[in-house]
């Protein structure tokens, strides 16, 4: 807690205390002892993860909240929007300018902040919300703030995070907006622009979708052996 407030200011630091936020885990002695089988359904998680994104959510507000200047922290909101809502100047007009190329710089490493944090925000809740009906509304309000800086995959560098963008813009369209059809548009898209590496998570997607649709059976069943095709399960010998 010290060093966090020593370096309050610190985007690197912030962005260490994101990640380990976004994979923490329940403790040992916190752990719900009930443990569920696992389910052929993509759309039934455990308890345990559910209690397990809970403590995410809690992790990433406080991260957030950390970041924000109102805080103590780095990031101002209305100076960022103010600084990226005009043409902002490329290297060659400012490159006799060090104060305008520091400036440049932080305003940069804010916005990725600012981004990567929205995102895990809207993660989290995305997973909460599958399962807690009472979670759509933090769910709605996350993915809304977080459009204020990520309209889509080309506003962000990671493969990973293009990934979880996509898997959160279409549950978004699925459980706030009630709109199936654009929910499988982005699954489309993300499926032609993401590496092969995705496919997998863009396809358990597409099954939770097509499992909340009547008389999609026969699409759950061939999204599901497109997986077993591409991800053979190799039996181990004794």
């Amino acid at each position: 807690d010290e060093l966090k407030k020593e370096k309050s200011m610190s985007i690197p630091l912030l962005l260490e205390l994101l990640a380990s936020a976004k994979t923490s885990k329940m403790p040992e002695g916190e752990k719900n002892e009930l443990e569920l089988s696992v389910s052929t359904k993509a759309s039934a998680p455990t308890e345990g993860e559910k209690n397990e994104n809970q403590r995410r959510a809690q992790e990433i507000g406080k991260v957030k909240d950390a970041m924000m200047k109102a805080n103590g922290g780095p990031i101002d909101e209305a100076i960022l929007a103010q600084y990226f809502g005009v043409n902002v100047p490329n290297d060659d007009d400012i490159k006799n300018d060090e104060e305008a190329k520091k400036l440049k710089k932080e305003m940069n490493e804010q916005k990725k902040a600012l981004k990567n944090v929205l995102l895990a925000m809207s993660v989290v809740y995305g997973k909460l919300a599958e399962i807690d009906e009472s979670k759509i509304q933090e769910f709605d309000s996350s993915v809304k703030e977080l459009k204020k800086w990520v309209s889509g995959i080309s506003d962000l560098n990671d493969d990973d995070d293009k990934l979880s963008l996509s898997i959160v813009f279409a549950q978004y369209a699925r459980l706030c907006q009630k709109k199936t059809a654009s929910a499988l548009s982005n699954l489309i898209e993300a499926r032609k622009k993401l590496k092969e590496g995705s496919y997998k998570d863009v396809t358990m997607e597409f099954i939770r979708i097509y499992e909340s649709m009547e008389g999609a059976e026969h699409l759950v069943e061939n999204e599901k052996n497109n997986i077993f095709d591409r991800f053979p399960v190799v039996k181990q010998g004794i």
